[in-house]
């Protein structure tokens, strides 16, 4: 009996149903056996403490990675890196150790990380020149009482009331002029802190935070009156029919108009872009059958979505 369990111990695996991934991983020595067959050896993960995931580039195409699902069977990762991916979803709820993260250059549209509470270090990026580019607009790191660094380019919220503000703080709240949309720059951020008093009146530990913000205001205050933003989400305006031939539509039931909509094929080349918008369609007719992104405009909001051609 005591064979039977070590043998089933053993045996246990986890899904990895995006092809992409598994060679990643592959390529990385860390799926042992070898072979794209959906899956790996559980234990080929729980080793390993540092990852690093790029969607692979021949020179001429490249290989995204749309599904980061099995992540959660690297229950001992201290350090991530997921950068230029196509993924929409990242669930590190199982990655309790994480103290860093740096998840730029993907299709994110939020990021929760309020269960790795030994996070030090965050770097995420919203928008850029070509895609995948992240739509992410606010982050919550009140559940990180750990944490001493955070890039966020282009981030117009954060949420530092972690009952732990300390002085070693160091912030990045840029928004560069290289390739980021124009409505990010020249904008503010809001961060939440734990003492919006002694924040204001430049006391420990705020005296001693240090705080770049090219192209961009900040307030570091006790509460952030946020904007009607939510189209930002991606999550307020669909499209249809998707896939579609000829016509794509869009619907907002919040009454959100489309102003300019961008096309890119997957290599994240703009094939069209509309610069005027007659709600509630566009034609996409002539473009080549294959995976697109449409980036939609409508004010200072904007939403990436997938569509297929067919």
């Amino acid at each position: 009996m005591l064979l039977l369990i070590g043998s089933s111990a053993s045996a246990q695996i986890t899904s990895i149903p995006d092809p992409n991934f598994e060679q990643v991983l592959i390529d990385l020595g860390i799926d042992t056996d070898g072979v794209i067959n959906n899956q790996m050896s559980t234990s080929d993960a729980a080793g390993i403490l540092t990852l690093a995931v790029t969607s692979h580039d021949d020179g001429t195409t490249i290989q995204f990675i749309e599904d980061l699902s099995g992540i959660e069977a690297f229950i001992n990762l201290e350090s991530l890196r997921v950068n230029v991916t196509m993924i929409e979803v990242l669930n590190l709820s199982a990655l309790v150790k994480l103290k860093y993260l740096d998840c730029t250059d993907n299709m994110l549209s939020s990021l929760d990380v309020s269960n790795n509470p030994a996070l030090e270090e965050l770097i995420i990026f919203r928008g850029g020149d070509v895609l995948p580019m992240n739509s992410i607009s606010e982050i919550d790191l009140s559940n990180n009482p750990l944490i001493h660094t955070l890039t966020a380019y282009g981030i117009d919220y954060i949420n530092l009331q972690n009952g732990n503000n300390n002085p070693s703080m160091d912030i990045d709240v840029s928004a560069g002029t290289w390739g980021m949309d124009p409505e990010y720059i020249n904008g503010h951020t809001c961060i939440e802190v734990d003492d919006e008093a002694a924040a204001q009146a430049n006391m420990l530990p705020y005296s001693q935070w240090i705080i770049t913000h090219e192209n961009q205001s900040y307030a570091l205050v006790d509460y952030c009156e946020l904007g009607n933003e939510s189209f930002t989400s991606g999550s307020l305006v669909s499209i249809y029919p998707n896939p579609t031939s000829d016509l794509l539509y869009f619907s907002s039931p919040t009454g959100n108009d489309v102003e300019k909509a961008v096309l890119y094929d997957i290599s994240g080349r703009a094939v069209k872009e509309f610069s005027t918008v007659s709600n509630p369609q566009i034609s996409v007719a002539g473009l080549a059958k294959g995976v697109y992104m449409i980036q939609m405009f409508s004010g200072n909001a904007v939403q990436t979505e997938k569509f297929v051609v067919e």
